[in-house]
């Protein structure tokens, strides 16, 4: 079980994140778990918005990867953004990209 505000190191939130295959939105964030609630529908097209914007951005500057959803580790952190926006590897951005999950 995970519950949101919770204390955990990354090990342990992976571990118990795991053994929940059907909870898909949580969070480890400097080591205090989010769990995501129900999405509405003002959440939704904002987030519809985000992705259009950092698409045409990202396909439009040299360098930049645009997502969403994807979980990764970050300086002891568990992020899964709703919308990002980075620096590829090959030009000097890092990847962390946890691959637990389907």
């Amino acid at each position: 079980m995970l519950i949101t505000g919770e204390r955990l190191g990354v090990e342990e939130f992976l571990r118990r994140w795991e053994e929940l295959p059907d909870l898909k939105l949580v969070e480890l964030i400097e080591g205090v778990v989010h769990v995501a609630p129900p999405v509405t529908l003002e959440h939704a097209q904002i987030w519809g918005r985000m992705v259009w914007w950092m698409g045409s951005y990202g396909l439009a500057t040299s360098g930049c990867e645009c997502g969403s959803k994807a979980t990764w580790l970050m300086l002891g952190s568990v992020p899964q953004p709703d919308v990002y926006l980075r620096i590829s590897p090959a030009c000097g951005g890092q990847r962390a990209v946890w691959r637990g999950r389907a």
